[in-house]
């Protein structure tokens, strides 16, 4: 078709289109607002949802409740006052009591994420991680907080002077969840999250017993671009995956 011919069709098709939003008045063409108006509003709505949809496809945004396949918590805890040794601060004030502590536990929960939304693109993030490559520049974060059976928060970290082994106080902190010894595995889809620990020497302080009074663990585990916070960004995602040990997997002891 000549350059001519796809001019005529063009304008033809505008006369057509055009028609349908103009009415004849008095021998002239006035614009019928009663059809555009809905139009424009048709097209805003559709162009909003058009572009939602092109964002989220690339957005990773990821929240679930996720129930273990297996958790455990085991403690055994010991705290009293010696009465052997003693603090000596500065000349003129009184010395301090100093506690025997111990403590020798672990923690295991393991996880099935294969079938959280966007599982595929996790399980990349984590084996890159873990790996050491970290290719997807993530961050990995685990909080773990106790609770007896109202919902109330028990303390299971600890800052306190702690014996360095010469009988000098120095400050330090023990926490009986998030155990020194961490280790997380990821395979198949399973994520393994592993803390255990043991110590025994002096402090300024003990122990709570309320420790005894737990109930149930929540874990929530945070994994993110720690490069990216723009939802816009095609590199951004977010996974925030929530579990619960409950009391039937949970072993606390004084001993």
């Amino acid at each position: 078709m000549s350059l001519k011919g796809l001019r005529e069709k063009f304008h033809n098709l505008d006369a057509k289109f055009s028609s349908v939003f103009h009415k004849e008045e008095d021998g002239m063409k006035k614009p019928s607002w009663a059809k555009i108006i809905p139009t424009w509003l048709f097209l805003i709505i559709v162009l909003s949802l058009i572009s939602s949809l092109a964002i989220s496809s690339y957005t990773v945004e990821v929240h679930e409740e996720l129930t273990p396949t297996f958790s455990e918590y085991t403690l055994e805890y010991g705290s009293y006052k010696s009465s052997i040794y003693y603090i000596y601060p500065k000349a003129g004030s009184n010395s301090k009591d100093v506690y025997h502590i111990s403590y020798d536990g672990n923690l295991k929960a393991v996880l099935d994420t294969s079938n959280i939304f966007y599982s595929d693109k996790f399980e990349m993030i984590m084996d890159s991680y873990l790996n050491g490559d970290n290719e997807y520049n993530a961050s990995v974060n685990l909080e773990l907080t106790a609770y007896d059976s109202n919902d109330k928060k028990i303390e299971t970290s600890y800052s306190m002077g702690l014996d360095d082994g010469n009988l000098n106080i120095k400050h330090g902190v023990i926490d009986l969840l998030l155990f020194s010894g961490s280790k997380i595995d990821f395979k198949d889809g399973i994520l393994t999250i592993t803390f255990n620990g043991q110590d025994q020497r002096l402090s300024d302080s003990s122990f709570n017993t309320t420790l005894q009074n737990i109930d149930h663990i929540n874990g929530v585990i945070h994994v993110f671009n720690k490069n990216t916070v723009e939802t816009s960004n095609p590199n951004y995602y977010n996974y925030t995956l929530n579990f619960k040990i409950p009391k039937s997997s949970i072993n606390v002891k004084n001993i």
